[in-house]
């Protein structure tokens, strides 16, 4: 609601802008005063209605745009740089590459850690848990060493175990 005192401001304003129109006798500039009156009320409602606008929606949300243009891609990191890691390779690579093992090939990792009849359930179980075994013993040294993030390298880590003639690292 508009306040009492604004009103009354603004039919001081009036009054004295009607006012002073009764001190011009000339028709040409009675006309001219009031286009001007006129032209310097719009401006102040213009300006007024700017910053009560900008104010209000300033914090608001837009309705969202569309995709921009791809951008350049930068440049090539510095060779020999890990990522974002301190260091280079992956804290404690083996139990993670005995662990996807397990899963993948269903073999307790304590058979997969150290093949041999007493934690390996049977022969056949045995001579696949050494195969696989020399190949962990292969990954986790090239995890050590690695220059690839610890994900990218658990990713392409499945399709080592899968097939040892398609590792490449």
């Amino acid at each position: 609601m508009v306040e009492v005192s604004s009103i009354l401001i603004f039919l001081v304003i009036v009054f004295f802008i009607i006012t002073i129109s009764f001190f011009i006798t000339e028709p040409s500039y009675k006309l001219a005063y009031f286009l001007l009156v006129g032209l310097g009320f719009l401006c102040i409602l213009n300006i007024y209605l700017s910053i009560f606008y900008y104010i209000k929606l300033r914090n608001d949300e837009g309705i969202p745009g569309p995709v921009g243009p791809k951008g350049v891609r930068g440049p090539a990191g510095e060779p020999g740089k890990c990522t974002y890691a301190e260091s280079c390779g992956m804290d404690k690579p083996r139990e993670k590459i005995v662990d996807v093992a397990s899963k993948m090939y269903e073999i307790k990792k304590e058979c997969l850690n150290n093949p041999n009849t007493t934690n390996c359930d049977n022969e056949d179980t045995l001579s696949q848990a050494i195969q696989i075994a020399k190949q962990i013993n292969i990954l986790e040294d090239m995890a050590k060493n690695t220059t690839m993030a610890e994900k990218d390298f658990l990713e392409k880590l499945e399709i080592c175990l899968d097939n040892p003639q398609v590792c490449q690292f």
